[in-house]
């Protein structure tokens, strides 16, 4: 089945994500969480006959190019447990959880505390396994934190030039998705793809509605590429070929273990459906 297009909708915003079918939705639901900040394991994701598992077949699924999917789940906290006298049907606590998070739309407060999204990444061809793994790795702070403070000088070490494109294209998703970078954004050269203008002025519209914005990958899938070859694959006709997510997401990380100080980053592990580890670094 490859790559499909499909619309999300969450409340009120509509999200648009790409499925690699070759994946299980366990990734697609990370997507999701790092477009609405729903974690997986509160997102319920209508879909033929029932909600998304995380082990599903996408053949069986049903999923078509274009499709609108509805997701529910709060951003916000846990919802407290629902209880029935008699324990209740799947019906019911799935009336109750849609109720719980779109309490409020009524009186425009929202049945959680108002999220903004970060911003989504252009697919350059086939390369959604790259996004997916940068998404990923976007959402944890503690190297976020230490990509920040990373530095170099040099010019000719791909693992440096990987590292140091991957600081600016989060630098540069922050500042889409917010107006402005988080943290310090002081110190560093940018990526040599272009110029990156902290100064430029961004704003939601004025009905209160979010502005669907996104990054170009150009120099960090570059720099990919210089250090693992292997991402560089072409097939027929001279178009590069899709590529695992979990060996880009485990070669991406390892390279930044020999860069950036901290035992927070080098114990790092795979990013589950539920929550990123700190454990022994050790692929599935």
């Amino acid at each position: 089945m490859g790559v499909i297009k499909v619309q999300v909708k969450w409340q009120r915003g509509m999200y648009p994500v790409e499925i690699d079918t070759d994946q299980p939705p366990a990734l697609f639901k990370m997507q999701l969480f790092s477009l609405t900040g729903v974690p997986p394991e509160r997102q319920k994701i209508m879909v033929k006959g029932g909600t998304l598992k995380d082990d599903s077949d996408w053949t069986k699924v049903g999923v078509k190019a274009n499709q609108k999917l509805m997701m529910m789940g709060s951003a916000g906290p846990l919802p407290k447990a629902v209880s029935e006298p008699n324990g209740g049907s799947a019906d019911t606590v799935m009336a109750e959880a849609e109720k719980d998070g779109n309490e409020g739309d009524a009186n425009g407060k929202g049945g959680s505390k108002a999220f903004h999204p970060p911003c989504g990444l252009t697919n350059l061809g086939n390369t959604c396994y790259m996004n997916a793994t940068m998404q990923c790795l976007y959402s944890i702070e503690e190297l976020k934190t230490a990509l920040k403070g990373y530095e170099t000088t040099s010019q000719l070490d791909p693992t440096a030039r990987l590292t140091t494109s991957a600081r600016d294209l989060f630098r540069k998703m922050d500042f889409e998705a917010s107006g402005r970078p988080s943290g310090s954004a002081a110190g560093g050269s940018l990526a040599p793809s272009g110029k990156f203008d902290l100064d430029a002025e961004r704003s939601d519209g004025e009905d209160g509605t979010y502005e669907e914005r996104s990054v170009t990958p150009t120099e960090f899938l570059s720099s990919l590429r210089q250090k693992f070859p292997q991402f560089a694959q072409q097939g027929a006709g001279g178009l590069f070929m899709q590529q695992d997510a979990e060996e880009c997401y485990s070669q991406v990380l390892n390279a930044f273990r020999e860069k950036l100080d901290g035992s927070e980053v080098r114990r790092i592990g795979w990013v589950s459906p539920q929550k990123h580890t700190h454990a022994a670094p050790s692929p599935l």
